[in-house]
């Protein structure tokens, strides 16, 4: 079962939005139901302790009557967290994560690891207005050029082996150290990429520009 979860940072593009949410169960981290405001469609659920929502989006969720989980503001998860928490508990398996990326760069990397906490309970990738995040380990993966210019690859362990085709720059048992960039700005040449990661765990990042 598809879903998305739609949090508060970097507003998201409505035909990005309207892609993803239009057939799939839609839950709102907190204050990312200002972007469904002047929207003509409505979040399935909302979770959060409501703390960073003004109160346009409160009258907003009230006058909609959108279902709400209240949290406490006392807690050891994000809203973020809590949310696809509840997707994963609830057997959704394919699941986008929209505007979880932004100017807090310490939510934005958190939500980042969330990709590798949950990978192995749904599918799960984070899209924003010119980037989608995957992350992967071992294993054989296509990713659909579709929009995106650029494919990286970051690794996440102390090295990764990896070979991939349909990029500019093809490798055959090619070696990235961590924090290296030799991964980083690779080009999409075909209409779908394959990445086969022999060794380690590694983040996937399409970019457009």
């Amino acid at each position: 079962m598809k879903a998305s979860i739609v949090a508060a940072g970097n507003p998201i593009d409505k035909d990005i939005l309207l892609k993803y949410c239009k057939d799939s169960f839609v839950v709102c981290a907190d204050y990312g139901i200002k972007n469904f405001i002047n929207l003509e469609i409505l979040p399935d659920l909302i979770i959060g302790d409501l703390d960073s929502s003004d109160e346009e989006c409160k009258k907003f969720i009230e006058d909609k009557k959108i279902k709400l989980i209240k949290l406490n503001t006392r807690k050891d998860f994000t809203d973020s967290e809590s949310a696809l928490s509840y997707l994963i508990e609830n057997k959704y398996d394919e699941i986008t994560l929209l505007s979880v990326t932004g100017s807090r760069l310490d939510h934005t990397l958190s939500n980042i690891f969330l990709l590798e906490k949950y990978f192995d309970k749904a599918k799960i990738k984070i899209v924003d207005n010119n980037n989608e995040i995957y992350y992967i380990e071992e294993g054989e993966y296509i990713f659909s050029k579709d929009n995106y210019k650029y494919l990286s690859i970051i690794s996440i362990s102390d090295k990764i082996l990896l070979s991939s085709q349909g990029l500019s720059y093809e490798v055959k048992n090619s070696t990235i150290n961590r924090a290296a960039s030799l991964g980083v700005s690779n080009e999409i040449i075909d209409e779908k990429a394959k990445i086969i990661l022999h060794k380690g765990k590694a983040l996937i990042i399409k970019s457009k520009d």
